[in-house]
């Protein structure tokens, strides 16, 4: 056989066996309809492209036989908290009395404060306004979540009206004192619609709500 007909022949082999790689690509690609089944098709992938975007993230794989498939993954936005009017007044309010050391100290070095109201005259949206406070200090002790200390008492809760914002520094409280001084201090500082709820209040909801936040804070 002369050196021409051998070299024809292998070429031949090579276009023969070319063209059944080809439809052996066309015919497997074609068994293949989504990213993720490209993803995962091996030597049939000629390449996976990945485009960042500012709310998603494009992907695209082409396969070598020219089919290309795409997936777009949109960015979840982070969770936000709305917290109502009346929310929002409230942990300022949770939030000034941690700034203050009649409601906020450590006993322990890894103890966390807390602090819950309940308001004592919700009719009234203006400050000032008479909550009952309960604030306690935390720790972990051998697993178990344990109250090192707290107070619990009403008080009542000062601010500019004419602010549209809430400034801790703004704040100012005023509480009754202790021992004799606290029933002078009640009808002093607390009209008396606020005097006979002062006098009826439940704690327990607020022992339970700061125990729920206490134990989320930790992990628990």
């Amino acid at each position: 056989m002369s050196k021409e007909k051998i070299v024809l022949s292998a070429g031949a082999l090579i276009l023969i066996a070319a063209i059944s790689l080809y439809v052996v690509i066309v015919y497997k690609s074609s068994k293949i309809t989504t990213f993720d089944e490209c993803e995962k098709a091996g030597w049939l992938v000629h390449r996976i492209a990945i485009y960042d975007g500012s709310d998603s993230t494009d992907k695209i794989c082409e396969l070598w036989g020219g089919k290309k498939l795409t997936k777009q993954e949109i960015r979840q936005p982070d969770k936000v908290q709305v917290y109502s009017a009346g929310e929002q007044r409230e942990k300022a309010i949770t939030d000034y009395l941690l700034t203050q050391n009649q409601f906020s100290w450590k006993n322990k070095e890894d103890s966390r404060n807390f602090c819950v109201i309940d308001d004592l005259n919700p009719e009234q949206e203006l400050f000032p306004k008479y909550v009952w406070a309960l604030c306690q200090e935390f720790a972990m002790e051998n697993g178990v979540l344990k109250e090192e200390s707290g107070s619990s008492g009403p008080i009542k809760i000062s601010y500019p009206n004419e602010l549209s914002y809430y400034d801790p520094s703004k704040f100012s409280y005023e509480a009754p004192g202790d021992g004799t001084g606290y029933g002078i201090g009640i009808k002093k500082i607390f009209p008396a619609n606020v005097q006979d709820r002062i006098a009826k209040h439940d704690i327990e909801p607020l022992i339970q709500k700061i125990n729920k936040i206490a134990s989320e804070s930790f992990g628990i």
